[in-house]
C-alpha cells in the first residue's frame, strides 16, 4: 500500500506525463478490443451455436468462375436421408414477403426451409414449438414462426399471440413460435415458415422440376462419429448418382463438384484476409505505443536517478526500486486499458450498426467476456513490455556517482549512460515507418480497387425489391399466369416511367455482383413468368 501510495502521489504530480502515456496506451488498447471483437463475431464464435464446428455448408464450387454455388432442391432432399453422415439437414430460401392479417400491412423478410433447418443450429423456441416434418405434409395446417424481436414488434411481446393467423402473400399461415433472441439466421430474416412461399422448396413438384427448381442453400451438422473426409467422399459419390439420374441437366454442370465446408469459414471468407490485415496493423501500433511509453519511461527515470540514488542510500533494496517502478506501469497500464475498453465499447455502440448494415458479418460485434479477456491480458503485457525497461535502467544507476554529481546530471550526458535510451528511440521510428507503409499499401489498394471499371455506368442508378404476391404465379404453372405476371410487371414498368426524372426503367432477376452471392433473394416469380413464356 505505501508503494501504491507513492506512485499516485508521484503520477499526479506528473500530471502531463501521466495523461500522455494513459492516452497513448487507449489508443493503443482500445484499437486492439475493437478488432478482437471483430476477429471473435467473425471467425471464432460468429453464432451462438453448441458444436458450431460440425455445422457444415453444402454447396457447388464452379473453378471457372471462383464461385460457390447452393445445391437445388432435388439435392438437398436426398442429403435429408442420409442419416449414416448427419443428425440434420436442412435446406432454406430467403424471400420477401407481404404480411397482413396483424396490424398494417408490411413488406418483410421470410424464409422456407426444409427438412431438421433448426436441429442443424440445436435451436430452443423461446414460446411456443417449431415446426417439424408432418408440418410439411400435405394436408397440414400452414405453421409459422416469428423471431424474438419481430415478435416483440408485431405483437408488443404479447405471449398469448399464439395460435393467432396472419397472411403472407395472400396464404393464411398460423402463429406456432417464438425463436429466441439470440437466434438470426440467415440475418436479418423475422420469420420462418416449412411451406414454399415463392414456389421452391415444394416436395410434391416432380424430380424435374425439383432439379431445375433454383438455387438452395443447404446447411447439414455432422455425426461426432463422421470425419470431414469421409462425408466429402460421401457427397462425390451421390453427385455422381445424381449425374447418372438426370445426365441431361447435369450435363451443364460437369466441370462444378460438390463440397462441404464449415459454416463458419463460410461465414467469415469474405472478411478473413481483412482482418488479419488489421490483427496486424493494431498489433504493430501497440507495439508502437509501448516503444513510445517505453521512452517516456526511460526519460523520467533518468530524471529520477537522484530520487532514486537517495532511496537506495536510504537503506532500499533493488527489489523495492523495482518494485515500486512494475507498481508505477501496472497502473498506467490499467488506467490505460480502462479508458482503451471504454473508448472500444463507445465506437462499437456508435458504429456496428452502420458497418453491420454494410458487411452483415459484423452483426454480433461486441464486447463480451472473452474480449474483455483480452484487453486484460493486452494491458498485463503491456504494462511488463514499457515497465521492464524503466527499472532496467534504474538496476544499473551507480547511487554514489548520481549522489557526487548533484542534481545537474540530465538525460543526455554520456553516450554509454544514454545508449538504452536511444535504441529504443531507433526501435520507435522503425516500427513507425513500417506502419506508415503499410498504411499508405492499403490506402493505394482501396484506391486501386475502387478505381475498377465495372463495365457499366452506375451513377444516378436507383435499385428497389417488388413484391407480388405469389398466388398469382403458384401453383399454377401454365402460359395464363405467365401473361399475368408480365402484364403486372410491364404496368408497373408504365408507372414508373411515367414518374418525372426516370430515364430508363427495367426488371432484373439480380443486380449486378449479387448473383454469386449465396442466397441471393431474387424476383423468382418473373423468373418463372419469363421462362414460362419462353415455352410458348
Amino acid at each position: 500500500m505505501r508503494d501504491l501510495a507513492i506512485v499516485l502521489r508521484s503520477l499526479r504530480n506528473s500530471y502531463g506525463f501521466t495523461t500522455a502515456i494513459i492516452a497513448t496506451l487507449a489508443l493503443a488498447i482500445g484499437a486492439n478490443t475493437i478488432i478482437v471483437s471483430a476477429v471473435e463475431a467473425v471467425v471464432l464464435r460468429p453464432f451462438p451455436v453448441p458444436g458450431i464446428e460440425r455445422v457444415l455448408d453444402i454447396g457447388l464450387y464452379d473453378p471457372r468462375f471462383a464461385a460457390h454455388y447452393g445445391l437445388n432442391p432435388a439435392e438437398t432432399f436426398d442429403l435429408e436421408t442420409r442419416t449414416d453422415l448427419f443428425d440434420a439437414v436442412g435446406g432454406y430460401r430467403t424471400v420477401d414477403v407481404n404480411l397482413t392479417g396483424i396490424g398494417q400491412s408490411q413488406r418483410i423478410s421470410g424464409v422456407a426451409t426444409t427438412g431438421n433447418f433448426f436441429g442443424v443450429f440445436g435451436v430452443v423456441p423461446y414460446l411456443g414449438r417449431l415446426y417439424d416434418d408432418r408440418d410439411e405434409r400435405l394436408g397440414a395446417t400452414n405453421v409459422v414462426v416469428l423471431s424474438y424481436g419481430f415478435w416483440r414488434v408485431l405483437t408488443g411481446g404479447d405471449k398469448h399471440a399464439l395460435g393467432r393467423t396472419i397472411r403472407l402473400n395472400d396464404s393464411s399461415l398460423t402463429l406456432i413460435g417464438v425463436l429466441p433472441p439470440e437466434f438470426s439466421y440467415p440475418l436479418g430474416v423475422q420469420l420462418w415458415t416449412p411451406r414454399p412461399l415463392d414456389g421452391f422448396l415444394n416436395r410434391r413438384a416432380n424430380q424435374e422440376t425439383q432439379h431445375g427448381g433454383g438455387v438452395v442453400p443447404t446447411i447439414a451438422r455432422m455425426r461426432t462419429d463422421v470425419t470431414r473426409a469421409h462425408v466429402r467422399g460421401a457427397l462425390t459419390a451421390a453427385m455422381a448418382r445424381w449425374t447418372q439420374e438426370q445426365p441431361q441437366f447435369y450435363a451443364t454442370r460437369s466441370r462444378q463438384s460438390i463440397e462441404a465446408r464449415s459454416l463458419v469459414d463460410t461465414w467469415a471468407e469474405r472478411l478473413r484476409p481483412i482482418l488479419a490485415i488489421l490483427v496486424a496493423a493494431v498489433a504493430l501500433v501497440l507495439l508502437i505505443a509501448c516503444a513510445n511509453v517505453a521512452s517516456l519511461q526511460l526519460l523520467r527515470t533518468t530524471g529520477r536517478a537522484h530520487e532514486i540514488s537517495i532511496r537506495l542510500a536510504l537503506g532500499a533494496s533493488r527489489g523495492d526500486i523495482v518494485r515500486l517502478f512494475v507498481t508505477e506501469s501496472a497502473i498506467l497500464a490499467l488506467a490505460g486499458g480502462v479508458c482503451g475498453v471504454a473508448a472500444g465499447w463507445l465506437t462499437l455502440t456508435t458504429c456496428s450498426g452502420f458497418a453491420a448494415s454494410a458487411l452483415p458479418e459484423l452483426y454480433n460485434v461486441r464486447v463480451d467476456p472473452f474480449v474483455l479477456m483480452v484487453a486484460a491480458a493486452t494491458t498485463m503485457c503491456t504494462a511488463i513490455a514499457f515497465g521492464t525497461a524503466p527499472a532496467l535502467r534504474a538496476l544499473r544507476n551507480n547511487s554514489r556517482d548520481v549522489l557526487c554529481d548533484g542534481v545537474t546530471r540530465t538525460a543526455s550526458t554520456g553516450r554509454q549512460r544514454n545508449r538504452f535510451l536511444h535504441g529504443a528511440v531507433i526501435v520507435q521510428i522503425a516500427l513507425a515507418l513500417v506502419l506508415l507503409l503499410g498504411c499508405l499499401t492499403a490506402t493505394r489498394s482501396l484506391v486501386s480497387l475502387l478505381d475498377v471499371n465495372p463495365g457499366f455506368d452506375a451513377d444516378g442508378v436507383t435499385t428497389a425489391r417488388v413484391v407480388f404476391p405469389a398466388s398469382h404465379y403458384f401453383p399454377a404453372q401454365t402460359i395464363d399466369a405467365a401473361r399475368r405476371s408480365l402484364a403486372q410487371h410491364e404496368a408497373l414498368l408504365a408507372e414508373v416511367r411515367a414518374t418525372p426524372g426516370f430515364s430508363a426503367v427495367g426488371f432484373t432477376d439480380v443486380t449486378p455482383f449479387s448473383y454469386l452471392a449465396r442466397g441471393t433473394r431474387q424476383s423468382t416469380a418473373l423468373r418463372s413468368a419469363r421462362s414460362l413464356a419462353k415455352r410458348e
